[in-house]
């Protein structure tokens, strides 16, 4: 009889140590897959502490846990990529979901259209879109399941800009609109250089129109057989003249412009006394001067300055600013041109007691055919692209051009330029 409750003793303590090790191997496997289900997927079962089946089983739980943590940080690490791209993607972008509501709106169109750093997630995109009808639009892309694309003006506080907006929903597996994302390109800049190419059409017809309209009308005046009064003859015959002359002037600035706009245009800069240069561009200017009373002062601070510079393209702009100083300065005025330094830049400022120039044209006074006071640059024989020529090559010498104005007190254009260095001047 003791033998047989010795045997049941030893099989009770077997099944119990058997049933405690599983135990451990479960609780082992549940608080793994515990912690798989929170997200932490760095934990990890001791393998080698078991055997057989249970240490298959821990063996497979563990890689499952590495191949979890292995794809998380995939996913995270996508996910940087994907936030980084449409954070810093030039163009405005607002997700938005099923329920109309916005998932996303990136940092662009934030900036674009002033939102601040504002939370804007789940709530109605109504309040972040600038337009009514950019709403319709985003509507109509729910409805129909297609990409939309559309242009809109739209004002953002005092600027007025083109956008470019386009809707594309989001459809999943099961052919359902799971919302739409919305994309505003800002084609304003575009939009200006189309307004701009179409002003310079129209500015060069009208600047060629003029002159030719006066040679062929007084041509045919000429060739008229029955025409023989010498005296309106020669009159005409001079009034050709000029305004062939203004023609060849046009022709001859818009090749000019045309090439110094180039891309890859380039000057060979070499060390430059201003003075001499600026005795060279005077004498061409003072009849003009002269015609009109016109007083021209000089003031050389430094009369040896040098400064990197092509000499011919230097008498350029020098006679280009005077002429448009002469140009715009009532009878009796007084043009003045001072050449100074400052550190590492030599100075160049011409000033004159002109009409002036409001401050909101001020921006635009370096465009192609803009005028100030069109009836007067014109009847002057300006082509309005002089100062478009100067800007052009300031800029091909590495310098910078600022212009500062009053109307009725006149204006004042400095220009920059690099002072030649001691080791550039003895390179030469």
């Amino acid at each position: 009889m003791i033998p047989l409750i010795l045997v049941c003793f030893l099989f009770l303590i077997i099944l119990i140590r058997i049933i405690s090790y599983y135990r451990r191997v479960l609780k082992g496997a549940t608080d793994l897959l515990i912690d798989l289900t929170k997200g932490n997927f760095s934990q990890r079962i001791i393998a080698s502490n078991y055997r057989g089946t249970a240490r298959r089983l821990n063996t497979v739980l563990n890689q499952m846990a590495r191949d979890m943590e292995r794809l998380e940080k995939t996913y995270l690490a996508q996910e940087d990529q994907l936030k980084t791209l449409i954070e810093n993607i030039g163009s405005g972008l607002v997700f938005i979901d099923a329920d109309r509501r916005v998932i996303l709106v990136n940092r662009s169109y934030r900036e674009t259209f002033k939102l601040g750093d504002q939370d804007w997630r789940d709530q109605p995109y109504e309040q972040v879109t600038p337009t009514q009808e950019v709403n319709a639009l985003i509507l109509e892309s729910f409805a129909t399941e297609k990409r939309l694309s559309k242009t809109y003006k739209i004002n953002i506080n005092i600027y007025r800009k083109y956008f470019d907006v386009s809707c594309a929903p989001v459809i999943d597996s099961k052919q359902r609109v799971r919302g739409v994302v919305v994309l505003f390109h800002d084609i304003t800049e575009l939009k200006n250089l189309e307004q701009m190419r179409k002003d310079f059409v129209a500015n060069v017809s009208h600047e060629l129109k003029t002159p030719i309209t006066s040679i062929i009308g007084f041509s045919e005046t000429l060739l008229d057989s029955s025409y023989q009064d010498r005296e309106l003859s020669e009159k005409f015959l001079g009034i050709i003249m000029y305004e062939s002359k203004r023609l060849q002037n046009l022709v001859h600035d818009l090749l000019e412009l045309s090439k110094i706009e180039q891309p890859h245009y380039s000057i060979p800069l070499i060390p430059t006394e201003v003075i001499p240069v600026m005795n060279e561009s005077l004498p061409s200017l003072t009849e003009r001067a002269q015609a009109k009373a016109i007083d021209i002062q000089l003031d050389y601070k430094n009369a040896g300055i040098k400064v990197l510079s092509d000499p011919s393209r230097l008498k350029q702009i020098i006679v280009n600013l005077v002429n448009n100083a002469i140009a715009y300065t009532p009878q009796g005025g007084r043009v003045s041109i001072e050449v100074r330094e400052e550190e590492q830049w030599g100075i160049l400022e011409v000033s004159d007691t002109g009409i002036g120039i409001e401050k909101k044209e001020l921006p635009r006074i370096f465009e192609r055919f803009y005028r100030v006071d069109k009836a007067r640059s014109r009847d002057s024989g300006g082509t309005g692209l002089g100062l478009a020529i100067v800007k052009h090559l300031v800029e091909a010498h590495g310098g910078e051009i600022e212009a500062n104005s009053e109307v009725g007190k006149g204006s004042t254009f400095t220009i920059y330029f690099k002072k030649a260095l001691e080791e550039e001047e003895s390179d030469t």
